[in-house]
Formats: structure tokens, sequence, C-alpha cells
């Protein structure tokens, strides 16, 4: 497994550290009948219980309180936080979503401007994103022994007598091969461009969103829970959110990209946005002390023309089985042609996975390569188990599944990045 840059070092390390279903998405769902935001928030809630019940020293529980100044906003919310939770596993309830009274949500939110009635505390989850995605790859290392390189560059890739062969660049410009039966392509926004290193001709599959962050201290923005701004002008959320060392994380923003870069600006537009919602909802020091910026890139699947807050941030997987592109239908792909129970070189590509949904993704994936013999001993079941693909920002080769040097034990798995 080769990365990049260092392990997190893209879209992976740059969200806004919650671990959710997406009210927004539930709205949406509602609101315009659309299944695919329902799948994705039933999903996402599947997955923030796994989670935080597996690595609780890196997830936690998170309280959040939406404010309400009328009486509509108070049933509109309290309905739709109340479906939110009974959406939540019946196994793993992270607690019940409540009515603040004016007195309490002023307790939490000090600095809150006059005039709020109250506000529906829900919960969600927060973690830790960077050591989290370091966790992962020290746990296919030490449990399956796989191998995993960062600062490694894809550079080229093609079919070599019946495998897939990529070339593989580090920072000091050394060069190097590494070859597999198949390859798949999991390098988040950079996914367009892997996917034209094999055909220069291929269509673009994704549209990139920037996603800009600000970072305060909580001296200036005191807060005891996390807040949620439930409408701005673009039809976003905002979130200001208690972080570590004493600080508030604000964000985000959804501004259009074309290609990706790996240090993210965030423009002085973003900051004045972002600041300027904080001084709407709490009386705050102008100009607000900052103490660090950062974006980040959602890549979203295409469709339609709309505004890319609101394409759905489920998941699509692509497979060129011997470079024959198979389309997914209506989005999903859940077929592979059949190839005589051989093995057959290939490619599959994974989009617009959110960080919550990475094990389901790559559950999908891995089962897609394993199927009618493409390559056997992989199967959904895989991606839980005995192999286990990590995150966004990787391209993973699979090379062929024979038995690792005794050091290792298990299965082999092997990976190069863009």
């Amino acid at each position: 497994m080769l990365e990049a840059q260092d392990i997190g070092g893209g879209t992976s390390t740059t969200s806004t550290k919650l671990v959710h279903g997406g009210v927004r998405y539930l709205e949406s769902a509602v609101k315009n009948f659309r299944y695919a935001d329902w799948k994705l928030v039933r999903e996402a809630l599947r997955e923030r219980a796994w989670m935080l019940q597996s690595h609780p020293q890196l997830a936690k529980p998170l309280p959040i309180v939406v404010p309400v100044r009328t009486s509509w906003e108070r049933l509109y919310y309290g309905v739709g936080l109340k479906l939110y939770e009974l959406l939540s596993p019946s196994s793993y309830k992270l607690g019940p979503t409540h009515w603040l009274a004016s007195k309490a949500l002023y307790s939490f939110f000090p600095a809150a401007k006059a005039g709020f009635r109250g506000g529906w505390q829900y919960w969600d989850g927060q973690f830790e994103d960077r050591l989290y995605a370091v966790h992962l790859a020290l746990f296919l290392r030490q449990r399956y022994g796989v191998e995993v390189r960062t600062y490694a560059r894809v550079t080229a890739m093609r079919l070599v007598k019946g495998h897939v062969r990529v070339e593989v660049e580090t920072p000091l410009g050394l060069r190097y091969e590494e070859e597999g039966d198949w390859l798949v392509n999991a390098t988040g926004p950079w996914s367009d461009r892997v996917r034209r290193l094999i055909r220069p001709e291929a269509p673009a599959r994704l549209r990139l969103s920037r996603g800009s962050h600000l970072v305060v201290p909580r001296s200036a923005l005191p807060i005891q829970a996390g807040f949620l701004i439930p409408r701005t002008e673009d039809g976003r959320l905002l979130f200001v959110l208690p972080w570590k060392d004493e600080t508030v994380l604000v964000g985000t923003t959804e501004v259009e990209e074309g290609q990706p870069t790996w240090k993210v600006p965030v423009s002085e537009e973003e900051e004045a946005y972002l600041r300027a919602y904080v001084a709407q909802y709490f009386e705050v020091e102008e100009p607000l002390p900052v103490q660090a910026r950062f974006a980040g890139y959602r890549p979203l699947v295409r469709a339609g023309r709309g505004p890319s807050a609101r394409l759905a941030r489920s998941h699509v997987v692509e497979v060129w089985p011997q470079l024959r592109t198979v389309k997914p239908p209506r989005g999903q792909m859940d077929h592979l042609p059949s190839h005589g129970g051989r093995h057959c070189p290939g490619y599959s590509f994974g989009f617009g996975a959110a960080f919550a949904g990475w094990r389901s993704s790559r559950e999908h994936c891995t089962g897609l390569v394993g199927a009618r013999g493409v390559m056997p001993g992989l199967s959904p079941a895989c991606g839980a188990g005995r192999i286990v693909l990590r995150g966004r920002g990787t391209v993973l080769a699979a090379v062929r599944m024979g038995p690792l040097p005794p050091r290792c034990g298990g299965r082999a798995v092997a990976a190069a990045s863009d």
C-alpha cells in the first residue's frame, strides 16, 4: 500500500472531524424524496456506531445543539432530529435528542447572541482523523503483514504480460515498479488523474468541492458543546465545534474547484464568509482571532449541473477489466462480467465516499474484484475481515494471492498512490 504523501496527508485529514450520518442529507432525503440520501444516512449512522465502538480512544460522542428562535423552528428541527435519532442503530444509541431551555442553551454558549428561545440537543461523533488513519495503517501492517509505504507517487501504469505494472517515484527521484493482478484506485480527488494515466481520453467522473475551516481559541469563542448553524445562503450547514487544546473548529464552506492540489488554500472570501456567520450567532471580538486555517476537497460523483452542495455523497465503483470499462448502473456497480474463472488483470476505481463510509465502500470494491473468479479468495466479507482496504488517497494493487514470506504470514496486498 503506497501513499503519495504521508498517511492521511490529503483529503482524509482536512474534514470537520465529525463522524456523523449527515442531518443535511436526511433533510434532503425527506424534502426531495431522494432515496440515495436516505440510504447514505442509514449507512453512515451504522458506520458511526462501528467507529465509536471500535476506536473509543480516537472517536467519541459529541453533543451538538441546534439553536431555535421561533415555534416553527422548534417543531421543524425537533421532528427532523428525532427521526435522525430513530435511524441510528438500535444496538448503539449515543443519547436522546432533547429540548434545551433558553437558560441551558446560554450556559453552554455564553457568547451566543440574545433572542434564542432554546435549542435541540442531539448526538453525533467526533474523531482524530490523522491518528485514525495512522492506526489503520499500523493495524494492516501488524495484523496482516501489509507493507505501507509513504511518499511513493504513481507516475505511470500499464498492462504487461497479463499483469498490472505501476511505476512509483520517491521524493528523491528514485523510480521503481510494482506488479499485480488488479489495481484499485481510491485516490479521492485525484481519481480522475489516475484514470487518465491508463486512458488519457477517459471522461471526468468527479466534481471537486473545496471545504475550508478556521481554528480559533476557545477563550475568544467559549462553547461547551457543538453548535450547528442550520441555514446558510448556499444551502449548507455550519458547525462550531470544541476541538483540541482549548480551540474551536469552524466550518465548512462549499466552493467548486477544478484540479486538486496538495496544499489547498483558504481564500479570503471563504474566511470572511465563516467569520460573518459566527458574528451572526455569537458576540465575539472583531476581528475574531484565528490560530489556523485548513481546507480540503470533497470528491463528488458528477450528476447534472446543479450546485455541488446538492450532490449525494454516496460512493461509486467503476471497473475496467482488461481495460474494458464497466459503467455502474444508476451510480452503483453490482456485478462483473464472467471470465471463466481465470485471473484477469484490470482496474477498479472508487469515487465519492465520505470518511464515515470508508469501510463499506472498500468492502464493495473488494467484493467486485473477487466476483466470479476474477481474483479467487476475495469476497465482500474481506473488507471487514481478512483484508481491509484503508481510506481515501490510496491506489491499491492486489498482487497475486499467494502466501507471504513466513515473517509476514497471511495473504499479500500491495498498493500505489498518486
